[in-house]
């Protein structure tokens, strides 16, 4: 079991061209959060803020979350 920090990125595929607020896209994460410490049966606060990544757009988006460094 996890003793320390989490370290996690998020990388979005958006739906569309249109600006992505970088804002509203961690808060969107908090559920994949909590999700993800319920599998490990950790407490969620050993994850950190994530890392963002905003890529190409995909039809029907898409967010790739990648646990560790």
């Amino acid at each position: 079991m996890p003793v320390g920090p989490i370290a996690w990125s998020a990388t979005f595929y958006p739906k569309t061209r249109n600006d992505v607020d970088d804002d509203n896209a961690r808060a969107s994460l908090k559920a994949y959060q909590d999700g993800i410490a319920l599998a490990m049966a950790v407490d969620d606060k050993l994850f950190p803020a994530p890392t963002i990544h905003f890529a190409e757009p995909v039809k029907n988006g898409r967010v790739v979350i990648v646990l560790g460094d």
